[in-house]
């Protein structure tokens, strides 16, 4: 085989190996994953047991805590505590009576093994089984016993110095000739004084310690342990040889876990430590138990790459032989094309480069015939919803040529309101993605501008009920992965439809929702039907409006009170509904806002004033404080208006005339420009013009441009062009139209006639 086909071949195959290579990588990091997940379901089960446990424990050592202030607290028993060095030591029937008081002292706590009371003035103790003034001889010798320890000790022990709340840990102690292994707690009584009048002792079996290990096996071959702050082992249950590399621990986090090396394995260490004592709660597991899963599946997973690898090998070779019979024929074909010596590379890469164009062709194609079918449905969609169609027949049929089928039993339109939109195409990407995601193929999706993104819900298989409950279902869905993504929104959904017809009302329906919607509630979905009812109707038409925006922009302050009050005894005081209040209220403060935006316009305390309106109507339910405030924002208004009016208004117009006078030659000249320049709106400029010269801004400029024309044309000899530019126009055609509409004859004429 000659050099280049075995180069050929070599490169066919170097994918396949490139394959192996990769399933047996991904094998070792299936295994190491496993390994970690196993490892940290481990440390979560055991750190959540210790924890439980810890928890459990303290409060137990609490109740064990407090039994020495409920004792002591106790009158009686603090009275003979306290004067037990002055009793009598031959008064037997006190004694008596002093354990009879103290025998019957019940502790609802399985944890409490037993408890004494021992007052070592008088040499006495008292249990709930018996009474001893014999400590050495009936007591500790014949009742209760710690291994390897006597008298003399164990009252050195209990006794000596003042004791706050010390425990000792797990000891072997013989009780009525019973073994037991046994936590002893020792508080010196007064609690809280220097003086040591007496000792409560408290008995706790180490079993029932151990037995809050609930989630721990001994047959785990592991270990559990708590460790007091001086590092002793409280109890201990496990292997012994632990205990030694546990004495040599650094336990500095509060918490934690760590691999340590034992007996030809990695065993794992868990512990916590308690905040109320310092107590260390741990545990130690051999591998063979943390890596239980691991082990399980260890076999099973090298046994499957291996065979896949085998198998993977074998159609390696066979699929690159395949490979290679048609290249090389192409190349014996192209042989001469593209390359000089005729080697296989050259020849290849000249394939290679015909085949990425052809796919690179065809994948733009198919980008811009989907774009294509989204934008066409888009469109029709939009048509649709608006009602601008001649034949619902059309719609259907250059929806079917797209391959949608819109026709089905229910219809309803919705439209989501998207808050504060920066990128407009990257949020109708993300919208649209959600949508297709959660409804499926039973959406289709247009626009109305920037902010709003038209929902059309349609449906065979539901029935209405059915239908609505899907279409909440899948709206909320909608919204909440939108805020998910960074996309604040809620949703505006119109009546159901049974007709193509009616969608057009639905979007009518939904867009009046989110006109009468002036702050977003709690809610993601709003209904027309559920907001638009006979009960929730309210009284402002839209002459109402225009007059109280009108008598407000004129400075009338008496007028503006008298329709303010006609409108509040018209819906407030009238028996309205509390839904249809709160309407009124958020429509009155819409047209507020419209004044804010009009009159405030360039004003610092433009935005102070927004906040504050919609901080009223968001947090306030109080119809009277929120009334009260919208007659003092209109009356205030109103008042500013007539006197900026009066004292401002000529001066204004002076200095927009000056302006006007300086820049007429600049063609962009016009309301926007002066309205960016003085700082107050284009409606005010216009208003103010008409209320002070009588004419129109526009008519003003065109009059000063006109006066400039025929000085122009009089006095020079400049072109007719020349001067429709000097004097501020374009076009010479709009020049012409305005010289005649004003002068009643054409900038020739004129020209002719003055020369």
């Amino acid at each position: 085989m000659k050099k280049h086909k075995i180069f050929t071949f070599c490169k066919l195959i170097f994918p396949y190996i490139i394959i192996l290579v990769i399933i047996a990588v991904l094998g070792s990091k299936m295994y190491n994953k496993l390994y970690d997940l196993s490892i940290k379901k481990t440390i979560e089960n055991q750190m959540s047991m210790l924890n439980n446990t810890k928890e459990v424990i303290d409060l137990r050592l609490k109740e064990v805590e407090n039994i020495g202030t409920e004792i002591f607290v106790n009158p009686e028993y603090r009275n003979i505590i306290l004067n037990s060095d002055k009793m009598d030591n031959e008064n037997y029937y006190k004694y008596i009576e002093i354990w009879n008081k103290f025998r019957f002292k019940a502790f609802n706590s399985t944890f409490i093994f037993d408890y004494a009371l021992y007052l070592q003035d008088i040499n006495l103790i008292l249990t709930p089984k018996q009474m001893s003034k014999r400590v050495d001889t009936l007591y500790y010798n014949n009742f209760l016993k710690y291994d390897g320890m006597e008298f003399e000790k164990w009252k050195e022990n209990i006794s000596k110095n003042y004791k706050k709340g010390i425990y000792f840990p797990a000891q072997n102690v013989n009780i009525n000739n019973k073994d037991y292994k046994l936590v002893t707690f020792i508080q010196s009584l007064p609690i809280d004084s220097i003086r040591n009048k007496a000792v409560l002792i408290v008995l706790i079996d180490e079993n029932e310690i151990q037995r809050m290990f609930n989630d721990y096996s001994s047959e785990k071959n592991g270990s559990i342990f708590i460790m007091n702050e001086k590092d002793e082992f409280i109890t201990f249950l496990g292997q012994e040889s632990h205990k030694s590399k546990l004495e040599k621990y650094n336990f500095n986090s509060l918490q934690g876990h760590e691999i340590i090396p034992y007996d030809k394995s990695n065993d794992l260490l868990v512990y916590t430590k308690s905040e109320e004592n310092g107590w260390i709660y741990g545990s130690i597991l051999p591998e063979q138990v943390s890596m239980k899963e691991v082990f399980l599946v260890k076999e099973s997973i090298i046994k499957m790459v291996v065979i896949i690898v085998l198998v993977v090998l074998l159609l390696s070779l066979i699929f690159a032989y395949y490979n290679f019979k048609p290249i090389n024929e192409l190349f014996d074909r192209t042989k001469g094309f593209g390359s000089k010596n005729g080697k296989l590379t050259d020849g290849y890469k000249i394939l290679q480069n015909r085949i990425d164009n052809l796919i690179e062709s065809h994948d733009r194609l198919a980008i811009t015939v989907k774009e294509q079918v989204d934008n066409i449905a888009s469109s029709i969609i939009f048509n649709l919803v608006t009602g601008e169609y001649a034949n619902v027949k059309d719609i259907i049929n250059m929806l079917d040529e797209l391959g949608i089928n819109i026709e089905s039993k229910y219809y309803c339109v919705g439209i989501i309101k998207v808050d504060q939109v920066s990128d407009v195409s990257l949020t109708r990407i993300i919208v649209k993605s959600i949508i297709d995601k959660v409804c499926s193929s039973n959406t289709l999706t247009t626009y109305f501008g920037i902010d709003r993104i038209v929902v059309l819900f349609y449906s065979n298989i539901f029935e209405k009920d059915e239908f609505i409950s899907y279409i909440n279902v899948s709206g909320e869905k909608i919204i909440d992965s939108l805020e998910k993504n960074g996309v604040n929104s809620y949703m505006s959904i119109g009546s159901i439809n049974s007709s193509l017809e009616e969608i057009y009302h639905s979007s009518k329906e939904a867009n009046k929702v989110l006109a009468n919607i002036v702050y977003k509630r709690d809610d993601k979905i709003y209904w027309y039907n559920e907001i638009f009812n006979e009960k929730n109707k309210y009284y402002f038409p839209l002459e109402a409006e225009n007059k109280l925006i009108n008598v407000v922009r004129n400075g009338k302050v008496i007028e503006v009170k008298a329709v303010l009050d006609e409108l509040f005894d018209a819906n407030i005081k009238n028996n309205k509904s509390p839904i249809s209040k709160k309407f009124f209220i958020m429509e009155i403060c819409a047209t507020l806002y419209k004044l804010y935006d009009e009159m405030l316009f360039g004003e610092i305390n433009a935005k102070e004033k927004y906040n504050e309106l919609f901080s009223k109507m968001s947090n306030n339910n109080n119809y009277e404080e929120l009334i009260e405030y919208i007659y003092n924002e209109f009356d205030e208004f109103s008042k500013d208006i007539h006197m900026k009016k009066e004292e401002n208004g000529s001066q204004m117009i002076s200095k927009i005339n000056d302006y006007i006078k300086e820049n007429y030659t600049n063609n962009m000249l016009g309301l926007t420009d002066i309205a960016d320049k003085f700082h107050i709106s284009e409606a005010y400029i216009s208003r103010m013009y008409k209320d002070l010269t009588g004419q129109n801004f526009s008519a003003y400029l065109e009059k000063i441009r006109m006066d400039n024309a025929k000085e122009l044309l009089t006095n020079s000899n400049m072109k007719i062009e020349s001067v429709a530019r000097e004097v501020g126009y374009n076009s010479i055609n709009t020049f012409h139209k305005a010289f005649k509409r004003v002068n009643g004859i054409t900038p020739g004429a004129y020209k002719k006639l003055k020369h």
